[in-house]
């Protein structure tokens, strides 16, 4: 996919190549995006957080280990996206909101 927003791309990549494409929870779905600010900071650890919660990780419930593999993995891959470490919130939008509901037809309950 190549659609010049890097937002996109990251969306698309994390869904595509990793399966992190959000969450269905008694009956409502959850994206990555549901939990991004209008405005402010976000640090690649941050989204990552979000993206885990997201998908219906209970992020208390791993251990250090686990959640620090979890980051080595996805950090790099915001980054690569992004640009930075750390990006206004602004930054993190899709490019049409029809993209995004094509992206949470994805999401389906099992």
């Amino acid at each position: 996919m190549n659609s010049g927003n890097p937002f996109d791309e990251l969306l698309f990549e994390l869904c595509s190549r990793h399966e992190y494409c959000g969450w269905v929870k008694d009956g409502v779905t959850t994206h990555v995006t549901d939990y991004i600010p209008k405005s402010g900071p976000v640090t690649a650890y941050q989204f990552v957080e979000w993206l885990l919660e997201a998908d219906g990780y209970n992020l208390h419930a791993l251990s250090r280990s686990e959640h620090k593999q979890l980051h080595r993995d996805l950090d790099p891959i915001f980054i690569k996206h992004m640009g930075s470490d750390c990006v206004d919130a602004a930054e993190l939008s899709v490019s049409s909101s029809d993209q995004l509901g094509r992206r949470k037809k994805f999401i389906t309950p099992y």
